[in-house]
C-alpha cells in the first residue's frame, strides 16, 4: 500500500498546465523536482515509472519463512515472515515443552517459571518470566527504592511498610526494647 501523497496532484498538474514551472511547484510543496516530474509528466510516463516501481518491488519479494505462501519483502534478508505468520510466531509464548520468558526473550522449561496461581489455563500455571528474570527485577526495584533509616543510623532500606518512618532491623529491634521498657517502667 502506498503512503499518501505529500501533495495534491491534481491541484500540481492544473497549475504545471497553466504555466507554472516544475522548480516553482517543488518549492512551494517543500519536495524534490523529480517528486513534480513525476506527477506533472504525461500520463505514459508515467504509467511507464509505475510499471518500472511496480517491477522493483516484485524483484524484493521473497516467500513467507512459515510455507504459507505469501510473499513478503526481504531479497537481502531471508527468513522472514508475512505479516499474519509474524503475528502468530509473535504471539506464542508455549511450546510443547517449553515456554517463553517475555524479558530474556529464552525458550527454557516449566520448572524455570515460578507457579501462577492466577492464571492456571494459561501457560500451564507459570508466570510470563522465568525465575532468573523475576529475581533480577526485584532486586532493581529493591535499589531504586531504597531510603536512609529514619534513625539516622546510615543504613539504607526499603521503604514499603505504608506510611511507617523506615527503618533498619537493628532499629527497630532497638525501638521495640526501648518501647518494652517503657511499658514495664510505667
Amino acid at each position: 500500500m502506498a503512503p499518501p501523497p505529500r501533495f495534491d496532484h491534481e491541484e500540481a498538474r492544473r497549475l504545471y498546465a497553466a504555466g507554472v514551472s516544475r522548480v516553482e511547484l517543488a518549492e512551494r510543496y517543500g519536495v524534490t523536482v523529480n517528486g513534480i516530474y513525476r506527477v506533472t509528466a504525461s500520463p505514459e510516463v508515467r504509467a511507464r515509472y509505475e510499471a518500472y516501481q511496480e517491477a522493483k518491488q516484485q524483484s524484493y519479494r521473497v516467500p513467507c519463512a512459515n510455507g504459507c505462501g505469501a510473499l513478503v519483502h526481504g531479497r537481502y534478508r531471508p527468513g522472514r515472515f508475512c505479516v499474519d505468520c509474524a503475528t502468530k510466531e509473535r504471539a506464542t509464548s508455549v511450546r510443547p515443552d517449553t515456554l517463553h520468558c517475555s524479558r530474556c526473550d529464552l525458550w527454557l522449561p516449566d520448572s524455570a517459571f515460578p507457579s501462577n496461581k492466577a492464571g492456571r489455563g494459561m501457560r500451564r500455571g507459570r508466570h510470563a518470566m522465568c525465575r532468573a528474570c523475576s529475581t533480577e527485577i526485584r532486586r532493581e526495584y529493591r535499589e531504586r527504592n531504597k531510603v536512609p533509616c529514619s534513625h539516622g543510623c546510615g543504613t539504607m532500606v526499603l521503604h514499603e511498610n505504608g506510611g511507617k518512618p523506615p527503618e533498619c532491623h537493628p532499629c527497630a529491634v532497638e525501638r521495640v526494647k526501648t518501647e518494652r521498657r517503657q511499658r514495664v517502667a510505667a
